[in-house]
């Protein structure tokens, strides 16, 4: 079917397909043009199909309701597949919905989100080989903002937002990239709850938060890359602080920033800064770098609590004339230092690769390669309880400025200069 409409408002305007209590019901090869409300509209369907369908140049993108290829409320055991959109507001929407299937299915000129689910606790949905904006769970604090086992792979888009309470979470082989016809975005924000992230590259944005706490699994980050901004400007999604899912919630998060209680674990990850400013803030309790690059960006502990950062797996932190050191903090709360095997090198002679001048730091540094540089610990840093261990480390035209505090909370041990 060909339905080209010219209903402008909503109530001059209908919806082509419209399906209730319906079971095997399939749409294929429906095409239309400038239609207000959604094309295939569907409420509690079970084992559907909807097959190579568009739509083009809705009206309205803005109204709710509108300019949507496909909707399902209440749903299960469905497959959207083959389906386009051009300048719409989602080509795919699951409201309350389970256990279904999208595929092959590309939008563009979207800026709503060309998949999207509100909220409703949808789970047990997979999205393979798409295209174009997604987000989970995104609709604000009256429609949920849940969801649980959702797998997205194989997707290409220029923002990917699930920072409410999206709870295990899957991603693999997903590129993030800027589009200048969007605002230049390129956008990764995730909730870290049991969060699976494969063989996937983001450049622009990575900004991960804990907005629940219902999963047992652990969050990891393996073979990905990210190319990232300098920017902390923006903000994560604003929940109500009396929510009953939210652990912590500050008013606001800044960009490229990692945030949560749990466990956020780094392996066999690339990270690249785009100029000499670039830094990565963290306040997750914990992190884990294994057999990571990263280069041109530093990384700043800016917690208000206990923080622990383990960088090992022969490592390698990288700087090219960076604006500030390598690895720093912020504040007085106790942070817990575990370093190497890892190599870190700069290139000017100014140039920091760690600076420890305040708080309570639990550090040590085993097997680590420091070339060019300097290096900054004061003593302030290190008076009981703190404690500064360095075993087996190499440095290679490196100026380094130790605790001048003697005493067994203060061992240096087989450090060749």
């Amino acid at each position: 079917m060909q339905y080209v409409e010219e209903g402008q408002l909503a109530n001059n305007s209908s919806q082509p397909v419209a399906l209730v209590y319906a079971i095997y019901c399939d749409v294929i090869n429906v095409h239309a043009q400038g239609t207000f409300w959604s094309v295939i509209f569907r409420r509690w369907n079970t084992f559907f199909r909807t097959e190579h369908c568009s739509l083009t140049n809705p009206p309205s993108v803005s109204w709710g309701g509108a300019g949507y290829l496909t909707q399902q409320i209440y749903c299960q055991y469905g497959v959207i597949s083959d389906c386009t959109t051009s300048n719409a507001r989602h080509l795919n929407d699951l409201t309350a919905s389970s256990s279904c299937v999208v595929k092959n299915c590309h939008s563009n000129g979207d800026s709503s989100g060309a998949f999207v689910t509100h909220g409703q606790y949808e789970h047990d949905l997979h999205f393979t080989a798409n295209s174009g904006i997604l987000t989970l769970a995104n609709s604000g604090k009256a429609w949920g903002q849940s969801a649980a086992r959702i797998v997205i792979n194989q997707h290409r888009c220029s923002m990917l937002t699930a920072d409410t309470h999206v709870t295990d979470l899957t991603l693999t082989d997903v590129c993030i990239y800027r589009n200048g016809e969007q605002d230049n975005l390129g956008i990764l924000r995730l909730n870290c709850d049991g969060l699976t992230v494969q063989n996937c590259s983001v450049s622009g944005e990575l900004t991960l938060l804990q907005n629940s706490r219902r999963s047992i699994k652990m969050n990891v980050f393996e073979n990905c890359g990210f190319v990232l901004d300098p920017r902390h400007d923006s903000t994560i999604s604003n929940l109500a602080p009396d929510d009953p899912f939210i652990v912590s919630h500050p008013a606001a998060e800044a960009r490229n920033s990692i945030n949560g209680r749990s466990l956020v674990y780094f392996s066999h990850c690339q990270f690249k800064g785009t100029d000499k400013d670039v830094s990565l803030l963290i306040k997750n309790k914990e992190i884990n770098f294994n057999a990571c690059r990263i280069e041109n960006v530093s990384l700043i502990l800016t917690a208000d609590g206990p923080q622990k950062i383990v960088i090992n797996g022969d490592s390698t932190l990288a700087g090219d004339h960076m604006s500030r050191p390598l690895l720093s903090r912020t504040g007085d709360h106790p942070v817990t230092w575990r370093l190497g095997p890892l190599q870190t090198e700069v290139t000017g002679d100014d140039q920091l690769h760690i600076q420890i001048a305040a708080g309570i730091n639990h550090y040590q540094a085993h097997h680590v390669t420091f070339t060019h540089g300097r290096r900054l610990f004061s003593d302030k840093a290190f008076s009981r309880p703190s404690y500064f261990i360095e075993q087996n480390n190499i440095l290679i035209n490196t100026t380094s400025i130790v605790p001048a505090s003697t005493g067994p909370h203060i061992v240096v041990e087989n450090t060749e200069v």
